[in-house]
């Protein structure tokens, strides 16, 4: 065994023992409640968690488990932003759909803080910007009402933003996905009663790896539901004005249809029919009114391309949409 795999074992331990450790502290509880600080209770540990996983990514920085653990501490403290930059490191040391998991839930919990904050700044009633662009967020958090109400805000306080245009192309998209999901024939004139039966068959046979637990609209519950795996064939590309997210109709095993939301792919990456299976998938029932209208529709949302397999593989390096930083310098 190489000194480096001796090494990152032994700290691998180490964080085990006194993750143990805290919690037996955390729920060590005597007969005799006196006996909490009365000195009877185990010798205290004077060693918080945090303090040990940043002892060890010091002992060794391409631990990239060690980034995670401290990462997570670090968020249970409600230090958002330096626990994005434990997971950003930890992904660094190489690609793993855990911390992927963690940084989607942290992107969009930072997100939604920041759009609360900006929604009750008061200077948001003289600034139409400021609503225009908290609309934005939202639309792309898939907070539709509340992406809705802020565009027409700034459409009456500034008509020359294009917010009117804004909430036409949500209310379309919205429409569609009614439409759509609701809709008694499928591509090519079948009943959609009749298709659906056929893929669903075939999806009966399709299996997960071992770290994942194969599961069914049906059976997820609203938010992230971490080690199960949705596998759908998708039966429609749903087309609309903006580039991202990429939009599907997709059903289950048990021909439930639900919409797709994909971000990070290019639109070319899924097409009709393919077989997907969705990692770690973050759910939501959406249930939304404007303007006399409700709009009722199950959704899956897709962050990172890791967290989706087409017909059985990663999606190819060039059907990735890959981030980009543009550094210019003026003198």
């Amino acid at each position: 065994m190489s000194g480096g795999s001796a090494g990152d074992s032994t700290l691998s331990r180490a964080a085990e023992e006194a993750e143990e450790l805290h919690r037996i502290r955390d729920t060590y509880f005597p007969a005799n409640p006196e006996d909490k600080t009365s000195g009877s209770r185990p010798a205290p540990i004077t060693l918080s968690a945090s303090s040990t996983r940043s002892l060890q990514v010091k002992l060794n920085p391409s631990l990239g488990d060690a980034w995670l653990c401290l990462g997570h501490s670090i968020w249970k403290k409600g230090d958002l932003a330096s626990a994005k930059n434990c997971f950003s490191l930890a992904l660094s040391k190489g690609p793993n759909k855990k911390i992927l998991c963690y940084l989607s839930m942290l992107e969009r919990k930072l997100a939604q803080g920041k759009t609360i904050i900006l929604e009750k700044d008061p200077d948001m009633n003289s600034n139409p910007d400021l609503y225009f662009n908290c609309a934005i967020a939202n639309k792309y958090l898939e907070n539709y009402e509340r992406a809705l109400t802020g565009f027409e805000a700034a459409a009456l306080k500034d008509p020359g933003l294009n917010s009117g245009e804004e909430v036409q192309q949500i209310v379309t998209l919205l429409d569609r996905l009614i439409i759509l999901s609701r809709s008694n024939t499928l591509v090519g004139g079948q009943s959609k009663g009749k298709r659906l039966k056929t893929l669903a068959a075939s999806l009966a046979e399709a299996v997960v790896d071992s770290s994942h637990k194969k599961a069914t609209i049906s059976v997820l519950q609203e938010g992230l539901n971490n080690a199960f795996a949705v596998i759908g064939r998708v039966l429609l590309f749903i087309k609309h004005g903006a580039t991202a997210p990429v939009f599907y109709l997709v059903c289950d095993s048990e021909q439930t249809c639900f919409v797709l939301s994909v971000y990070g792919l290019h639109v070319d990456a899924i097409k009709e029919n393919d077989q997907v299976t969705i990692l770690q998938p973050y759910y939501r029932v959406f249930d939304i009114s404007w303007k006399d209208k409700v709009y009722q529709f199950k959704s899956i949302r897709v962050d990172f391309a890791e967290q989706i397999h087409v017909n059985g593989k990663s999606p190819a390096p060039y059907h990735v949409v890959r981030t980009s930083l543009l550094a210019q310098h003026k003198p």
